[in-house]
């Protein structure tokens, strides 16, 4: 997808896989969650490089979501800072600076099975480095953990199916997959 982009020379560019593909859990009907991070090199200019680091990532999207003999990858970016309502595409310094004023509780939850999975090795290390001092902590505070409970509890009302049972959805009833992948992250 980079190679497609005239001028993205001047940048670096890395995927950080989210979620299941950052765990290496991916099945067949998974989408793949990322986050798309940016550095311009020495001597470019960070608007320009910005602008060519998104479209990378839509080519890189593109790419990927296009049908072909196996169905098409849907690539979700939802998990970035500021969901949809925020940039496609940050710079290194763009996602310091989110993250030591922003970050809510559930995102340091989220950044634990970010794995960087394609890209500049230099900056996959420096994007590592920046998330890790969040996602190992040292654990929630009790108001951490009711956000959590309350974002937890959100979800589960948006993604249950109408008229479903919560008592026996597999996947988001009480006790199900999703309470058991959310208490494996608290103890994490």
């Amino acid at each position: 997808a980079r190679e497609d982009v005239t001028g993205a020379e001047d940048l670096e560019f890395a995927v950080v896989g989210m979620g299941r593909l950052g765990g290496h859990e991916m099945g067949y009907g998974s989408d793949a969650d990322v986050m798309f991070v940016f550095r311009a090199r020495e001597g470019a200019d960070d608007a320009r490089s910005a602008a060519k680091a998104t479209e990378v990532a839509e080519r890189f999207r593109a790419l990927l979501m296009q049908p072909s003999s196996d169905p098409p990858l849907d690539i979700d970016a939802g998990l970035r800072p500021e969901g949809k309502q925020g940039p496609l595409v940050r710079s290194l310094a763009s996602y310091a600076a989110y993250y030591a004023r922003w970050s809510a509780p559930w995102e340091a939850q989220a950044l634990l099975r970010a794995r960087v999975i394609a890209g500049d090795d230099g900056l996959a290390a420096d994007m590592t480095a920046l998330i890790d001092p969040l996602r190992w902590s040292g654990g929630l505070r009790s108001d951490d953990l009711t956000q959590v409970r309350r974002l937890k509890a959100r979800m589960e009302s948006e993604r249950l199916p109408r008229g479903a049972d919560p008592h026996l959805n597999t996947k988001l009833g009480r006790g199900g997959l999703s309470d058991v992948e959310w208490v494996a992250q608290l103890f994490q």
